[in-house]
């Protein structure tokens, strides 16, 4: 897989991430709620784009032969933060 090729992908991850933090910033600058239901809904979708970050690194700075080895390889990493960190 070229390094065009991950840079696309990792350029859609990192956009996808950012207008979704984005969003979140929008939203609580509006809205300071402090239902618990709410802030569980924050968090979720806070844990969703930093995943969604920490993966666009992960395509960068992998080796992988074509693009489904780069989809079994973030799809074996699953949603865990830790090990994607790693």
């Amino acid at each position: 897989m070229s390094n065009e090729e991950k840079y696309k992908i990792a350029f859609r991850l990192t956009t996808g991430s950012s207008t979704g933090l984005t969003f979140l910033q929008d939203y609580l600058y509006d809205n300071q709620e402090t239902d618990p239901a709410f802030i569980r809904s924050i968090y979720i979708l806070l844990s969703y784009n930093v995943e969604l970050f920490l993966k666009s690194r992960v395509v960068m700075l992998g080796s992988f032969l074509n693009e489904n080895d780069l989809k079994k390889k973030l799809t074996s990493l699953s949603h865990n933060l830790l090990n994607i960190k790693k």
